[in-house]
């Protein structure tokens, strides 16, 4: 079978990388281990781009894009890397984390010049705090190197760059959990590398900082001539760009009005029964306490009206659960009870995000708000170690009361399905 997906993007959609796997329920897990997976791009309107000051311009026009991935083919399924605990004989040298699809991805970069870095992780079990950091050209020390928080998830901050002194975590050192995207500004004066891992050394896991972690990605700097890219609007005065905001991403920080409600646990039963060696089969992943079936809606929402989610058990044992809703980003409201604060260093109050997967338990539970614009239906969320959902960790939102069909709105009733051939490719 083959199938034709039409997007549309509205005019003001903002620009950013995306990304694509395979839905298939309880088969999810293995497909996007074996490498199905890619990435999106919505590229800017011209005339958008043109309205952005010239040193972002030529900031965006200096684009790298490196997809990084553990735990895919060859890697065995489960926890970890499948390294350190025995899961993957013969070690990095059989099951590595890759670049690009590569051991080792090579890009060069001229000296002292701005540069936009897009970092995606894709890690199918993506329990667990992934951490990047570059690093010396050896892979060890620090990397001469400035770098910059520019988004999350494909949407860019509200203000451009986030200084280094701002980000709570030492320079180039950056959280980016399994699906996360991260976008970055980046400029070096000497070469660097940069490794992918945990972030702290466990009987599973490799910490970021043990020697046998590899570099995936070096950075070869080269003489050049400087152009004026910079992430700033104004770098000699350090002033901020803001990109503007399409509507689907108004600030709702500010709202007073009335929102609806709901609070989404994640939880695994039965991890006192595990034993050891551990058995995981005894276990049960749920969502709201339910195991998913996909027949009966987990919760109802209005469309267009404000909504503001209570994210509990993202940090929770084994390793965390990153919690995913497909159709709308969401905007961090901060800990439940508090005003004006972060979930931790990646999910800044007011930032939009897809994927909520916070640091420390204490910030339990993260609460978020979005709409639902533009869309009427079915929505999924799911726990985005891709194992959990395929178990059962995963809900589904009704929206009610929106377009009654968006598929005739948008095309009419004269729309016809361009004709295409379908190949299996075996």
């Amino acid at each position: 079978m083959c199938g034709i997906y039409i997007w549309d993007i509205i005019k003001d959609h903002a620009s950013g990388m995306h990304w694509y796997h395979p839905h298939l329920h309880e088969w999810t897990f293995e497909q996007v281990r074996g490498r199905a997976f890619g990435p999106i791009f919505v590229d800017e309107y011209p005339e958008v781009l043109a309205s952005y000051p010239p040193s972002v311009q030529a900031w965006l026009a200096n684009e790298i894009f490196v997809q990084m991935s553990t735990e895919t083919e060859p890697s065995p399924i489960l926890e970890g890397d499948g390294v350190k605990d025995g899961r993957c004989v013969g070690g990095y040298d059989v099951c590595y984390p890759r670049a690009n699809n590569k051991r080792l991805e090579h890009i060069k970069l001229i000296k002292d010049e701005w540069y936009s870095l897009e970092l995606h992780n894709i890690n199918p079990a993506g329990t667990g705090k992934d951490i990047i950091k570059f690093f010396g050209p050896d892979g060890t020390g620090d990397a001469d190197c400035i770098t910059m928080i520019a988004g999350y998830d494909g949407v860019y901050r509200s203000k451009v760059p986030r200084p280094v002194e701002h980000y709570p975590e030492e320079p180039n050192y950056f959280h980016c959990n399994g699906a996360s995207r991260l976008h970055l500004a980046i400029k070096c004066q000497s070469q660097a590398t940069l490794k992918l891992s945990k972030e702290e050394s466990s009987p599973n896991f490799y910490g970021i900082h043990d020697p046998e972690v590899p570099v995936i990605l070096e950075l070869d700097i080269i003489e050049g001539e400087k152009t004026i890219a910079s992430p700033y609007a104004d770098e000699a005065n350090l002033v901020q760009w803001e990109p503007p905001r399409p509507q689907y991403l108004e600030d709702l920080t500010t709202w007073d009005g009335p929102v609806e409600t709901w609070d989404l646990r994640t939880a695994v039963l039965g991890l006192d029964l595990v034993g050891n060696p551990p058995d995981l089969s005894v276990t049960v992943p749920v969502f709201n306490n339910k195991v998913f079936h996909g027949a009966t809606p987990n919760h109802y929402a209005t469309y267009g009206a404000v909504q503001e989610w209570s994210y509990y058990g993202s940090a929770a044992a084994p390793g965390g659960h990153p919690m995913h809703v497909h159709i709308n980003h969401m905007q961090v409201f901060g800990p439940a009870g508090t005003n004006n604060t972060d979930c931790g260093p990646n999910f800044e109050y007011g930032e939009w995000v897809d994927t909520i997967r916070i640091n420390d338990g204490d910030q339990d539970p993260c609460v978020a708000r979005h709409r639902f614009n533009d869309y009427t239906g079915k929505v999924i969320l799911h726990c985005h170690d891709l194992f959990h959902e395929d178990a059962g960790m995963m809900g589904l939102v009704m929206i009610e009361g929106g377009p009654e069909d968006p598929w005739g709105s948008a095309w009419g009733t004269d729309y016809e399905a361009p004709a295409i051939e379908c190949i299996n490719v075996m």
